[in-house]
């Protein structure tokens, strides 16, 4: 349950008051993970994996966007050609679109953060959608 809620707290907290949490993700399971005293435990070595795939997708998918987001921005920009100080008016199709993507990531993402803290509260096998979370490590 720490490993998800864990995953959870730093992404939304984190991008919310500084903006790398949806960087940091995976920091919390891949302690969880690594810990010697959970070693032998299936259970946890279990949940700990899903929040660790959960957290390093949700880091790479935030690095593409701002990647995209910033990509598009300066390539539209450019694109202009003006020379006045206002945007664009192409330039806000692409931008917006690019941030709705990223928000309904997230949020499903989120949605299914805490659906895995739940049922790893119920002691009961969780395992995330695969656009949601990439299975990169395995258990």
């Amino acid at each position: 349950m720490w490993a998800h809620l864990g995953a959870l707290l730093t992404i939304t907290a984190g991008s919310i008051f500084c903006g790398l949490g949806g960087f940091l993700g995976w920091i919390v399971p891949l302690s969880i993970r690594s810990n010697a005293r959970h070693k032998h435990d299936p259970y946890v070595r279990h949940h700990a994996t899903q929040a660790l795939n959960f957290g390093v997708a949700q880091a790479v998918v935030a690095t593409l966007g701002v990647l995209l987001y910033f990509g598009s921005a300066i390539t539209f920009a450019a694109a202009d050609g003006s020379g006045s100080s206002d945007a664009p008016p192409g330039l806000a199709v692409p931008l917006v679109t690019i941030m709705v993507i990223m928000a309904a990531y997230a949020v499903s993402g989120l949605v299914c953060a805490i659906i895995g803290t739940v049922k790893a509260n119920k002691c009961e096998p969780w395992s995330y959608p695969r656009l949601i979370a990439w299975p990169l490590s395995k258990g």
